[in-house]
């Protein structure tokens, strides 16, 4: 069976939708993307509304996966990762995003401000970690960590954001969430910011 995802006009993933694999054969039977968007256009309608792109369902942050059967005990095997090429990186996620400059599904972002673009998976990884038992450099810590969460000097905390003209994510100078509620001053008679 074959995947594809149905792109809206701001490049996201609104539906996955599965095909026979023999409608993307040729007259040489080799199966052929263009085939399949051509047959899903037919009957859903295509361009300028949707956008359809093919889809690995083994595709996990730029590695094909291969699971492999259980052994002659019946017990599980690993996957393989790595064993062939990524159809666009990652498997389309609805409310995700389509992006065009990197031909990648990347899936939806799970948290607005403390999460950063893998550019290499196309994919969200958080920059941040705690309880911290080495250096940087892989050495143990002379003291026991007990801080909430630090950076991880091998990510770079950069914002992101979503370019709705190139339809692709693009780095932007890091920005910090600042939480801000506001309150009503009676002398005043008008709301007030108060940071915390």
């Amino acid at each position: 069976m074959a995947h594809f995802a149905k792109i809206d006009r701001t490049g996201t993933v609104v539906d996955v939708v599965v095909i026979d694999d023999e409608v993307l054969k040729n007259n040489e039977g080799n199966e052929v993307e263009q085939k399949g968007i051509d047959f899903l256009s037919e009957l859903f309608g295509g361009a300028p509304q949707w956008d359809w792109k093919q889809t690995s369902y083994n595709a996990v942050k730029g590695q094909h996966r291969v699971q492999r059967p259980p052994d002659v005990n019946g017990d599980y095997i690993e996957p393989l990762f790595g064993s062939k090429s990524c159809l666009r990186k990652n498997y389309a996620a609805v409310g995700g995003k389509y992006d065009y400059e990197r031909d990648a599904f990347i899936p939806p972002r799970h948290d607005a401000t403390h999460v950063i673009l893998d550019e290499a998976a196309c994919h969200w990884e958080c920059p941040y970690q705690s309880r911290q038992l080495t250096d940087n450099k892989g050495a143990p810590l002379p003291y026991a960590d007990t801080s909430e969460y630090t950076v991880n000097a091998n990510m770079n905390p950069k914002g992101w954001v979503w370019d709705e003209q190139k339809k692709t994510y693009i780095k932007v100078l890091a920005f910090e969430e600042q939480r801000v509620n506001y309150t009503y001053d009676n002398q005043q008679h008008m709301w007030v910011k108060q940071y915390y």
